[in-house]
């Protein structure tokens, strides 16, 4: 990112962000459904270099509060992020009890008072932040696809299809009517 900011090879601003967005936060961001309940600890060391990165791209000192980086750059601090992602995840994932992660969740949250309060797993510790804000649940069962096909590939009937009515001879001779047609 210094190499895209000096001077001499300066790229636009809106394109510095695009960069990082596609080759860094991309990486930190994998996963983050699963990381977005780790520790402070641990994400703090993320939260620097994307500081870091920030200012690099602003050429912004390094006493530039983190909350005017995230103004000027409409970037999100990484934790922000990963909750918002684990959340987007785990509510698309609510709607698909075939999803073989359904059955995994489904299983946490009914053992739910099982687990300690320090190793909760990200996605129970998400769920019960959303449970307060909308209603996503693992209540229904997972769905049992132990279904098989029995005919082979070249025994199932042909299924015909037409993506133009007209054949390629017909369109030809007559253009105007194939282009109404199309």
């Amino acid at each position: 990112m210094k190499t895209l900011t000096s001077k001499r090879n300066g790229i636009s601003f809106p394109l510095l962000i695009r960069t990082y967005k596609a080759l860094i936060r991309s990486k930190m961001d994998y996963g983050a459904a699963v990381l977005a309940g780790a520790l402070p600890s641990h994400y703090n060391k993320l939260e620097i270099v994307q500081n870091n990165i920030l200012r690099t791209m602003l050429g912004a000192f390094k006493s530039t509060p983190r909350r005017l980086l995230y103004l000027e750059t409409g970037i999100s601090p990484v934790v922000t992020r990963w909750k918002y992602l684990a959340a987007i995840y785990l509510a698309k994932l609510s709607k698909k009890p075939a999803n073989p992660a359904y059955e995994v969740i489904y299983s946490m949250k009914k053992k739910r008072a099982e687990w300690d309060r320090l190793k909760t797993p990200a996605a129970v510790s998400t769920l019960e932040e959303l449970g307060e804000l909308t209603p996503i649940s693992f209540d229904n069962p997972p769905m049992d696809l132990n279904w098989s096909c029995t005919l082979a590939l070249w025994d199932r009937p042909l299924v015909e299809y037409k993506f133009f009515p007209m054949s390629k001879k017909a369109a030809m001779k007559n253009p105007g009517k194939a282009e109404a047609v199309f």
